[in-house]
């Protein structure tokens, strides 16, 4: 198998969580493997967390250490010709899936030598496959499928590799991964999410091992909806502008029986600006699906699904 070059653009897109960057290819292209004969066609792994299930190629894990965006990377593999991520980012307070990725398009489309073959934008899904020089003279192909999941965030397949060999290489791929898609546990109810974006830039669920106490920048949350008897349940939310007493509540709410088992309880103090997270144990809570709700102003802002299971 021919030799791999780093490649880099400053037009490649990575969409859509701006993080506009385009030295990816660059990390992916530091993960192809250079002999993929012990890789069996068509088979495939799962990703599934509480909001969602998918399957993408059971090719060799790429080392993330050194992508900008490892933070938010649930997944990357690579085959040697072609690359998969998935990744995954809150969409930000108070946008719509179709408003936050038009003007994220929009910005791109004014890059030079930029080629959309498909730039498909739902309300709750997306379907872009753009080509980009490259540093080097070539040409990347990268397919993004993406969709809203009930959690507010957005979780996006993306498959890059050559241009010139995107179809042989990719598209395959491209085509099973998309149809595994399914959404898990809607929402009960939908949250204002103009509300909510009067003080909070993202609010996120994740977890922390039992007796770990959360100590930035070494010690933070792994984002994750699925918990067990063995983590902590833990909550960040990034605030715009300090919040004042009584204005954000929070409830804890039973899918299985359709109603709150923590009651609607108002903040007592004032929560400053910035990014903060509360963590604490699950223990005695029966397993199942529940949701954090949030409301601001008695308005009810936000609805985050998560379970917890043994």
């Amino acid at each position: 198998m021919p030799k791999h070059k780093k490649a880099s653009s400053k037009n490649l897109f990575l969409l859509p969580l701006a993080v506009i960057i385009v030295s990816g290819f660059a990390w992916a292209t530091v993960g192809f493997v250079k002999d993929n004969t012990a890789l069996a066609a068509g088979k495939m792994n799962t990703y599934k967390d509480a909001n969602i299930t998918l399957q993408y190629p059971q090719w060799k894990a790429v080392d993330t250490s050194e992508s900008p965006f490892k933070d938010s990377l649930l997944a990357a593999v690579s085959d040697g010709n072609c690359a998969f991520m998935l990744i995954t980012a809150p969409l930000p307070a108070g946008s719509t899936l179709k408003d936050f990725l038009e003007a994220t398009v929009a910005e791109q489309s004014k890059q030079p030598n930029v080629k959309f073959v498909t730039k498909i934008i739902a309300d709750d899904h997306f379907e872009i496959d753009v080509i980009a020089p490259t540093d080097t003279g070539n040409k990347l192909r990268q397919y993004a499928y993406g969709v809203l999941g009930s959690n507010h965030s957005i979780y996006q397949l993306t498959f890059v590799s050559n241009d010139s060999n995107f179809n042989k290489a990719c598209k395959p791929s491209t085509k099973t991964s998309v149809k595994s898609i399914k959404l898990l546990n809607p929402p009960s109810e939908k949250g204002d999410a103009q509300k909510l974006s009067e003080y909070f830039k993202s609010i996120t669920l994740g977890k922390l091992a039992l007796g770990k106490k959360v100590s930035p920048p070494k010690v933070v949350p792994i984002k994750t909806t699925a918990f067990t008897s063995k983590d902590q349940f833990c909550i960040t939310l990034n605030v715009k502008k300090d919040i004042p007493v009584g204005v954000v509540a929070t409830a804890l709410y039973s899918v299985e029986l359709q109603q709150n088992i923590k009651d609607k309880e108002a903040s007592t103090d004032v929560t400053k600006a910035g990014s903060i997270s509360s963590c604490g144990s699950l223990t005695g809570l029966p397993y199942g699906r529940y949701e954090v709700k949030i409301y601001v102003d008695d308005v009810l802002a936000g609805v985050y699904p998560f379970t917890y299971k043994k």
